[in-house]
């Protein structure tokens, strides 16, 4: 689908390096990376550290295909995780009683086809849970996801007043509680 050779770019020359040439070789480099968070936040990281989440990672291929004029835009949408799509965060939400939490995942967009690459293995075409809500971010204000999540967290629960934790520090210690527990499984 990508078999475009990649520019002389910053991002281009540093996959050069690593034997990847062109952006569909990128695509699955990046995705066979593991899961896990990185050291920093500059986007190129992913490549020193040798790891991602699905922020770096889609954040990293969104810069590449806009180095290399390719229409990919970088998609933060927000779900329900429950222990039904993430099943290794079923005891933490049992231990507050929650049902789900409100969750951003980031991914790619290439027309309306979604590219997945958060997970070393099968680059998926498909979510595994439902998109509530969707915006496209710039690949350059990845530092704002957690700002713009809170901020979607905050929007929500006025919405839904019965969800039973309304704290919302006290929720984002959840969420991050949620996302250690489902890191560890993902690791290798």
């Amino acid at each position: 689908m990508f078999s475009i050779f990649l520019r002389e770019s910053e991002l281009g020359l540093q996959l050069k390096k690593c034997g990847v040439f062109t952006f569909d070789d990128a695509l699955h480099y990046i995705n066979n990376l593991p899961y896990g968070r990185n050291t920093n936040s500059k986007i190129i990281s992913i490549l020193e550290d040798e790891k991602g989440t699905c922020s770096t990672k889609h954040a990293f291929l969104a810069l590449l295909a806009q180095e290399n004029n390719l229409p990919v835009k970088l998609m933060l949408g927000y779900y329900k995780m429950n222990q039904r799509n993430t099943p290794q965060i079923g005891n933490t939400l049992n231990d507050y009683n929650l049902p789900f939490i409100l969750e951003g995942h980031c991914y790619l967009k290439y027309h309306d086809q979604i590219l997945d690459a958060t997970f070393p293995g099968e680059l998926k075409n498909k979510l595994d849970f439902d998109i509530l809500d969707e915006q496209e971010i710039s690949p350059l204000d990845l530092h704002n996801k957690p700002f713009n999540h809170k901020k979607k967290l905050k929007q929500w629960l006025r919405s839904n007043p019965n969800y039973p934790i309304l704290d919302i520090e006290l929720l984002w210690k959840v969420r991050e509680r949620c996302i250690q527990v489902a890191s560890q499984v993902a690791l290798p």
